[in-house]
């Protein structure tokens, strides 16, 4: 970006730039765009370093992505929480989960590892119809001693079932109330739909026999009369 004599660029001009080179995928550029915000002493925010990192990660550039770490403690900015979580949350919205992945990395690098970013990823990866990657991120959090939610389960237990992967649906049924997790709603709904769809009929029953029952005044009763 040049400077024209009377003509001095701003942070929302910079920003235009660097979102530009984002959707092109032009990460050595973007690096350039942010060495001329600092000699022209224009001060980067989170939007700006949001769309280097991500730029980094979709095309693997990690040698780039610790120079933009170190431009952001240059401005006093550090990737926190809410940095990382609004990145995720971008790559959702745009389908990249690889990309999600390499940032889930990246954070433990960071020591900033969390269940909450786990979630999201799997999240991002199950939308994404990866089915399998979900599913062994379930079993990295167990090996880190996380112990996953049945909301996460139930996430990649739908992805299963849409991609017509019903055995792998009922088998993550099984890894969840063998972890003692309790299952959700969803996840009972999705399993149940799975078993169904495979006549497994002794499955069925026992998940019948392991619904709540609506008791006198709303209250959740057991089969067996007991209440929940």
């Amino acid at each position: 970006m040049r400077v024209k004599e009377g003509i001095r660029p701003d942070l929302y001009s910079f920003n235009t730039a660097v979102s530009a080179c984002q959707k092109a995928g032009q990460v050595v550029q973007i690096t350039r765009l942010l060495g001329r915000m600092e000699i022209l002493q224009i001060r980067p925010n989170t939007y700006t370093f949001i769309m280097a990192t991500a730029t980094c990660l979709q095309t693997a550039a990690f040698d780039k992505l610790f120079e933009v770490f170190a431009a952001m403690e240059r401005c006093g900015l550090d990737p926190d929480e809410r940095f990382f979580r609004v990145l995720l949350q971008k790559f959702e919205g745009e389908g990249r989960w690889k990309e999600s992945i390499h940032l889930l990395h990246v954070i433990r690098r960071a020591g900033r590892a969390s269940q909450l970013f786990t979630k999201m990823v799997i999240k991002i990866c199950a939308k994404a119809g990866e089915w399998k990657t979900a599913g062994y991120l379930l079993i990295e959090m167990r090996r880190e001693g996380q112990l996953p939610d049945a909301a996460s389960y139930a996430i990649a237990m739908r992805a299963c079932l849409e991609a017509g992967e019903k055995s792998r649906a009922l088998g993550l049924w099984e890894e969840m109330t063998h972890a003692g997790v309790v299952p959700n709603k969803e996840a009972s709904a999705l399993a149940m739909s799975a078993a169904l769809d495979l006549r497994d009929w002794e499955r069925v029953d026992a998940m019948m026999e392991a619904l709540p029952w609506e008791g006198e005044g709303g209250r959740e009763v057991g089969r067996e009369g007991g209440t929940g």
